[in-house]
């Protein structure tokens, strides 16, 4: 397994929050596709969900099991769709050839992968925010320490800072459940030690967008919506 590096200090983070970070709102166009994935394959997992939780009345059951069910039923859509991911046990350990994954998962675990070069997880939202780093592993992602060694235009470049290539931060994908509507949020952590007041961005849904433009356009079209728990 390799080595853990060092978490950043809040001095090497000030200095990270004063470079040109990509913004989550620029990510909408980039990640489009990826983002439409997600909210089918929530769609699809909540379905999928509702029906097993049918066949059980204990409601303790039902606390623990659904959000476990609902992270196995959108893991599954995604490898369907081709988009690699992977399940992240109770340690926050990856899953991969040399860990062997640990079923005992906890609801705050989520699934980790990487998406056109950048690296993602997916958590449930925690207390109408970003989960607590709880671990070290999830420490270090939330610190962004690859972003530590990224170095400073040289004075009098300026000019040439739009043609610098994008800086690609870690990526932190919240979901929640609605009024049996999914939402899904865009987070770029903020150090380790600020979480707590890290801003969650909508990702517009890409089905709802496109009800209201039928709408507005007065197109009668019937489409199935996975986005919604029938």
């Amino acid at each position: 397994m390799k080595k853990m590096q060092t978490l950043i200090t809040q001095d090497d983070f000030q200095r990270i929050a004063e470079k040109p970070l990509l913004t989550a709102e620029e990510l909408f166009v980039p990640l489009n596709r990826f983002h439409s994935i997600l909210y089918d394959a929530f769609g699809y997992s909540l379905t999928r969900t509702q029906r097993v939780l049918r066949k059980t009345h204990n409601k303790k059951s039902k606390i623990w099991f659904q959000p476990q069910a609902i992270r196995f039923y959108v893991h599954d859509f995604l490898s369907q769709e081709g988009v690699k991911a992977r399940l992240v046990d109770e340690k926050d350990v990856v899953e991969d050839d040399e860990v062997p994954f640990d079923p005992r998962v906890l609801p705050s675990n989520g699934i980790a992968g990487n998406i056109e070069g950048f690296e993602y997880r997916v958590f449930k939202i925690f207390k109408g925010g970003l989960p607590p780093p709880v671990s070290l592993k999830r420490k270090e992602y939330y610190s962004q320490p690859h972003l530590k060694a990224y170095k400073l235009m040289l004075p009098g470049l300026a000019n040439y800072v739009t043609n610098r290539p994008a800086l690609k931060p870690n990526l932190i994908y919240i979901w929640e459940v609605v009024k049996k509507s999914i939402n899904l949020y865009v987070v770029i952590p903020e150090h380790h030690l600020l979480y707590a007041t890290t801003k969650l961005t909508l990702i517009p849904n890409p089905i709802t967008t496109m009800k209201q433009t039928e709408v507005e356009e007065d197109i009668d079209v019937e489409k199935p919506y996975l986005t919604k728990v029938k």
